[in-house]
């Protein structure tokens, strides 16, 4: 199962790198996944899910690959993932 969002918004690349580093935080403490940076991807993984975060300019993207556990949850993790993002790019 995979988890693709993306949203628009007007920041400048290091603020839009800042809230991408706020979610990857979040993620952690919430979740206890393990995150860096790779260039410009930050990179996360968790024994049930990877994925990607990527803040360009005008659009930050989230892609997350879901294990079969965590798929069972997609639903209630993309919700709250969408609802986090679109409060920290308003």
């Amino acid at each position: 199962m995979v988890i693709l969002i993306e949203r628009n918004h007007e920041l400048s690349h290091s603020q839009a790198r800042d809230v991408a580093e706020q979610v990857a935080n979040e993620l952690e403490q919430e979740f206890g996944l393990r995150w860096h940076w790779d260039d410009e991807h930050l990179l996360f993984q968790h024994s049930s899910a990877r994925g990607w975060l990527l803040p360009n300019c005008g659009k930050l993207s989230l892609n997350i690959r879901l294990g079969f556990a965590a798929s069972l949850f997609a639903c209630t993790i993309e919700q709250q993932i969408t609802l986090r993002l679109d409060e920290l790019l308003s």
